[in-house]
């Protein structure tokens, strides 16, 4: 229905919010703020990384989170926002970038707020001066309106490339993208063409778009029309005829090369930018031409990917053979051995792994590529910017002490979970601790099984803990607590100070990760005990099934940490459970073959002394002789 598709649209854009706060490992969550009754946008913002900046003033907004890290990069010098405000031209930003190679987590926010703010400003000069009835309306400066307009957006645009170019890069080289650009560039032409001819009707006619004509043309302009002759033909032909271009078999595949071409250029020019970032030159980089070079490419391939339906439509129809290619690698490490520094699973492999079980993963590694170039194409659309300023504000809770912490012994968990007096039910499926501790010590030493993430913690006898909060459970668990009863709570005096923004925010939250198995089973329980009223229930767009380490919230009640953790262990039970019974059966298998090759052997030794088991069987026929038997063989006749 239409609610529905509303909240769907709302949730898409809190999450491209969330995209475009993320500079390279940090998974953040948004969180509106209600505002009464004016339209000023404020959004509570968190993220998977510890305070790593001095304290500055900030104003309720949209609510930023983060996971409590370990490591965070030292703070940035002097007010890096301060001076953002200033920029009016590409060249101040570029010796900004200079001056601030990084910034802390807290004035990254700080600075895009600041600049979509300016592109805010910016839109509403442009549409006032569009107004008749205003007396500075000229052609000219409605113009310069404009100019200034998209000044602003390129400026946001750069200061995202330029301090998330990380993120980009390790996109681009992560293993499963790295087997997708693998497999789509060894697709060879005849595989394109003969797809083609299976996904087209006889009847049907496709033709580019007029855009998508514009395009090519520019690009095969840059490539050599001898590296495309289909295409150039096509397009001339069209031209030369008023038409538009067939999209057919002949010209697939030189769409194909465009495609590889484009993608080929973007992942080279951030992998330049990148290495100029990094660099550890204390001299002032020349990087104009690298930084507009790597936004140009991105914007192309953006272009590609969103504005191009002919590209959409190619890689539907090369689906099966791209997974294909992808599957038909013995060597490759499986998607889950690419991990986060938190040691969880990274959004990039998540998401290839899900599409590639729902045969959609071309287009998915694409849309991969360019999420932050959809994010600040989607935020900056003249139907979607806001009339007011929007406001940012970091919710940072007191870690404590967050240093690393040594797992509890696995053993000694189990003997938790199996703990005699737990023992009920059906007495066949019965498992015993010590049969559990077996089960899993096997299974973590199969050969096959040590890429798998949890085998390492079996392993050994100790193991430190990496996980932390996850954001989206920290401001879904801090609206939680805004809504109760401070008197029936017994929290600290000073959480109140942290509870009150939360306490008209609503209850959807944008994330720029899915959201684990645990976050959304705690946000499904934090829903259920409020009054037991679900529809009041933080919801976030996507999920995943994918379990890796996480810390339970700061300040979540007792009753529903126990509640979660009982849930954790009904599903390692019914793990174990699995682990076992295929245990058994094999076992039980083993049993069956040895019993069978010693029934095998007897048989054998009955032979070599010249009796078959026939003739064992016949001798054990014959009943035994009666007494008239007797009689009759002694020639005893009455």
């Amino acid at each position: 229905d239409s609610s529905s598709d509303v909240s769907q649209t709302w949730l898409k854009l809190l999450n491209h919010i969330a995209q475009l706060l993320v500079r390279e490992h940090e998974t953040v969550a948004v969180l509106p703020k209600r505002s009464g009754p004016t339209a000023h946008v404020n959004l509570f913002v968190a993220t998977d990384s510890s305070s790593d900046d001095e304290e500055m003033e900030s104003v309720p907004g949209y609510i930023i989170a983060r996971n409590a890290r370990f490591d965070s990069p030292e703070p940035s010098p002097g007010n890096p926002a301060a001076k953002l405000a200033g920029i009016r031209s590409r060249q101040d930003m570029l010796q900004f970038f200079n001056t601030y190679r990084q910034v802390s987590y807290r004035n990254h926010v700080r600075c895009i707020e600041v600049l979509f703010n300016a592109v805010i400003d910016a839109w509403s000069t442009y549409t006032t001066l569009l107004d008749d009835r205003d007396p500075r309306f000229t052609p000219a400066s409605v113009q310069e309106a404009r100019a200034h307009f998209v000044l602003r957006k390129n400026l946001l645009k750069l200061f995202v490339t330029f301090y998330s170019v990380g993120k980009m890069r390790r996109r681009f080289h992560s293993k499963p993208f790295a087997l997708f650009r693998t497999g789509i560039t060894g697709i060879l032409q005849g595989q394109v063409e003969g797809a083609f001819g299976i996904t087209s009707r006889p009847d049907e006619t496709r033709s580019f778009t007029i855009n998508e004509m514009s395009f090519f043309e520019a690009l095969l302009a840059e490539l050599g029309v001898s590296a495309c002759p289909g295409m150039s033909v096509t397009l001339s032909d069209a031209r030369a005829t008023h038409t538009l271009a067939l999209y057919t078999k002949e010209t697939a595949w030189d769409l194909h090369r465009i495609l590889l071409f484009v993608l080929e250029k973007a992942q080279a020019t951030i992998d330049n930018l990148y290495t100029r970032v990094t660099s550890t030159s204390t001299f002032p980089l020349n990087m104009s031409s690298t930084l507009l070079d790597a936004q140009y490419a991105m914007s192309r391939l953006y272009f590609l990917v969103h504005h191009c339906p002919s590209v959409s439509t190619h890689m539907k129809s090369i689906e099966s053979v791209l997974c294909d290619a992808m599957t038909r690698k013995p060597h490759v490490i499986p998607f889950t051995s690419d991990l986060d520094q938190d040691d969880g699973i990274t959004d990039t492999t998540i998401e290839i792994s899900l599409a590639h079980k729902e045969k959609r993963v071309g287009e998915e590694c694409l849309w991969l590529a360019v999420r932050y170039q959809t994010a600040l194409e989607s935020l900056t659309e003249e139907d979607t910017l806001p009339t007011e300023h929007v406001t940012l504000t970091l919710c940072e809770v007191s870690a404590g002490n967050m240093s690393k912490r040594e797992l509890h012994d696995w053993k000694s968990v189990m003997h938790s979970i199996y703990a005699p007096h737990t023992n009920s039910g059906d007495t066949s499926l019965h498992i015993s601790c010590e049969e559990a501790i077996e089960t899993l010590e096997e299974w973590a030493t199969l050969d096959e099984n040590r890429v798998i993430r949890a085998t390492h913690i079996l392993r050994k006898s100790s193991h430190e803990f990496f996980g932390c909060w996850h954001a989206e459970a920290v401001l879904g668990t801090l609206r939680y607590l805004s809504q109760l009863d401070p008197k029936t709570t017994m929290l600290p005096a000073d959480i109140n100070v942290v509870l009150a923004p939360f306490k008209y925010t609503f209850n959807s939250i944008g994330v720029s990760k899915r959201c684990c198995p645990v976050c959304t089973k705690l946000l499904s329980l934090l829903a259920t005990t409020l009054d037991d009223n679900s529809s009041d229930c933080s919801r976030v767009l996507v999920s995943h099934k994918i379990f890796y380490p996480t810390s339970l919230p700061p300040y979540l009640p007792r009753s529903i940490a126990v509640e979660l953790l009982t849930w954790l262990e009904g599903l390692v039970k019914d793990a174990v459970q699995e682990l076992v019974m295929k245990r058994r059966l094999e076992v039980q298998r083993r049993k069956d073959a040895i019993g069978s090759q010693n029934k095998v052997g007897r048989n054998k030794s009955a032979d070599s002394k010249g009796e078959s088991p026939g003739k064992k069987r016949k001798r054990k026929r014959v009943e035994e002789p009666e007494w008239n038997d007797f009689v009759v063989d002694m020639g005893v006749v009455r």
